[in-house]
């Protein structure tokens, strides 16, 4: 017979950029070369399957001007430059004003990046409605695992 199962379509929208992981991807999608993007244990992982891999997180509606830094904490095996762009109520498009770029250092044990956007013409006194994050640039190959994704607050 059928059996029922339930999952969530779209993303219920969030006033804070608080991902743990822990009950799913929280709305999160692969969007280009990330390949089985899953949440398992409380970490989002994936496979990366191209030179440019990213995921977005739409339904957004953060205050930027209360959430000035973004903690990532992630494992990656390699060395790598990751960016994290955004869009915003006034300019709902992914470009190159909206981004901030962070260097991973790569390894075996889950790092803490801090990416602060407190005084970003496009972040400062805008609604945050959606966050892209390419976590591994230029890649090619390998996996990735996020253990959470927050804002850190005044």
């Amino acid at each position: 017979g059928c059996r029922y199962a339930s999952f969530e379509r779209i993303a219920a929208l969030k006033t804070s950029i608080d991902f743990s992981f822990d009950q799913g991807t929280d709305g999160w999608l692969a969007l280009n070369d990330i390949e089985n993007l899953t949440a398992r244990n409380g970490f989002l992982s994936g496979e990366v399957s191209g030179n440019d891999p990213y995921m977005i997180r739409s339904f957004l509606k953060v205050d930027g001007d209360k959430e000035k830094q973004v903690e990532i904490k992630l494992k990656l095996a390699s060395r790598s430059i990751g960016q994290l762009y955004w869009t915003t109520e006034n300019s709902p498009d992914v470009r190159e004003d909206k981004v901030a770029s962070f260097e991973i250092q790569g390894g075996s044990q889950v790092e803490t990046i801090r990416v602060d956007l407190a005084h970003h013409p496009h972040w400062k006194g805008q609604t945050i409605t959606s966050i892209r994050l390419d976590s591994c640039n230029g890649l090619g190959q390998g996996s990735f695992e996020i253990d959470s994704i927050r804002a850190i607050k005044d």
